[in-house]
């Protein structure tokens, strides 16, 4: 099975399009919010047991995160993987701190100030060359949910992960918008370190890679789990 992992105040529903264009359908979208009373490394055990017959492991963002911390457990039995617009982790200190305590207050408008939560989220730099994702779903139920996940898996929280990155040995496609320009500098740097991996860059596409270009991220996808 393919596994999708979906983002940050996303939902596994976001990915119903891609799991119904891949081969035979063969892919499923876990609810991450299921998860995330645990920290980053025990989700990802989790994650890596939640199918006996391990295919593709494919995450954006957030859930490129995770699937990172998924492909360095040493329960990973996943063939290959598609890791889209994902960080590697701070290796400061000081910017873990920060981001912490930032985090922490998108946690506490979450869930007390939904409204002014979606609103802040959506006027991020990060997402000023994507469109919000379409939806006809709502998250404000799984607002506690959503909040809890900036908690427990803030970047500040998260292990730098590039010292490791060499230590996944299957292949893997890293695609990223050339107009999200702090996370194709990461993009181009996780590659060179990754030993089987290919850089795919969409071009005229932001932070939200496959719902700015549903098309390719389609293509390129199916391609890669052929």
């Amino acid at each position: 099975m393919n596994c999708f992992l979906h983002g940050a105040v996303g939902h596994h529903k976001d990915w119903a399009k891609f799991i119904n264009s891949i081969p035979n359908k063969n892919g499923f979208a876990p609810n991450l919010y299921e998860y995330v009373n645990h920290e980053l490394t025990k989700s990802a055990r989790i994650i890596n047991n939640l199918t006996p017959d391990p295919q593709t492991l494919i995450g954006y963002s957030m859930g490129g995160r995770l699937a990172l911390h998924c492909l360095l457990e040493d329960n990973s039995n996943w063939k290959r993987a598609v890791i889209i617009s994902a960080h590697t982790g701070l290796d400061s200190n000081v910017e873990k701190q920060v981001r912490i305590k930032n985090d922490i207050e998108w946690a506490f408008n979450a869930k007390n100030k939904w409204d002014t939560f979606i609103t802040s989220w959506e006027k991020q730099s990060i997402f000023r060359n994507s469109h919000p994702i379409n939806r006809n779903y709502s998250l404000y139920h799984q607002r506690a949910n959503i909040a809890l996940s900036f908690r427990n898996w803030s970047l500040g929280h998260q292990k730098f992960l590039e010292p490791f990155l060499g230590k996944i040995r299957i292949p893997v496609l890293w695609i990223v918008g050339e107009l999200d320009l702090k996370f194709l500098e990461i993009a181009d740097r996780a590659c060179k370190i990754l030993p089987n991996s290919d850089l795919l860059k969409f071009e005229s596409t932001g932070h939200r890679v496959p719902w700015d270009n549903p098309t390719l991220t389609t293509k390129a996808i199916n391609s890669f789990i052929k």
